[in-house]
């Protein structure tokens, strides 16, 4: 049967079948491209905010790095302190040039990375040198006393100490007796 044939013979039933069948497989091709469309638009949303991001982190990270200049005029003012006969304006300007690196290092204002290469040394010098300090009767304090009010300080200087301490150590063995079972052997 030809073509021409088979159109003639169908009813009007048949041509609403059949237009329903193409209006179906319509629909089905019309969904299917408006997935991927929704896909695509999805992933483009995607990497430009993982670009957005990126771009955000970049330019925290220098304006972290920008504050790296104040700090260091600060920390490079502080002279060392005669630990024996104290200087109250000296140990007062070291503990606030303290407690502010600190507190910049704590509230993200500054990298901690660059700080922690730039200033750890110092820091620690200069903490432990006003931590000497004896009692200074203008303050009515004590140096140890001036660090422990100082609590950004006094929590960065505790955190450099500890990775100092942990610095080169060795990884544990994998599969060893752990910690309790060893110091259970020893009883």
């Amino acid at each position: 049967m030809t073509l021409q044939r088979y159109f003639a013979a169908m009813t009007f039933a048949d041509f609403v079948g059949l237009g329903s069948v193409v209006a179906a497989a319509s629909g089905v091709y019309v969904g299917y491209k408006a997935m991927r469309i929704a896909e695509a638009t999805a992933k483009i949303a995607n990497n430009a905010m993982t670009s957005a991001e990126s771009v955000a982190a970049l330019q925290r990270m220098l304006t972290q790095r920008q504050f790296l200049i104040p700090l260091w005029t600060y920390m490079t003012s502080v002279n060392a302190l005669d630990t024996k006969n104290p200087n109250i304006k000296d140990v007062l300007n070291a503990v606030h040039t303290l407690e502010l690196v600190a507190l910049c290092v704590e509230g993200g204002m500054v990298d901690e990375a660059i700080i922690k290469r730039t200033f750890r040394d110092a820091f620690l010098q200069l903490y432990d040198q006003v931590e000497s300090c004896p009692y200074m009767d203008r303050l009515k304090k004590d140096g140890k006393t001036l660090v422990r009010e100082n609590k950004a300080a006094m929590a960065f200087h505790d955190r450099l100490l500890q990775e100092h301490r942990e610095q080169d150590k060795p990884a544990p063995l994998e599969g060893g007796p752990s910690k309790k079972q060893l110091t259970e052997g020893k009883k």
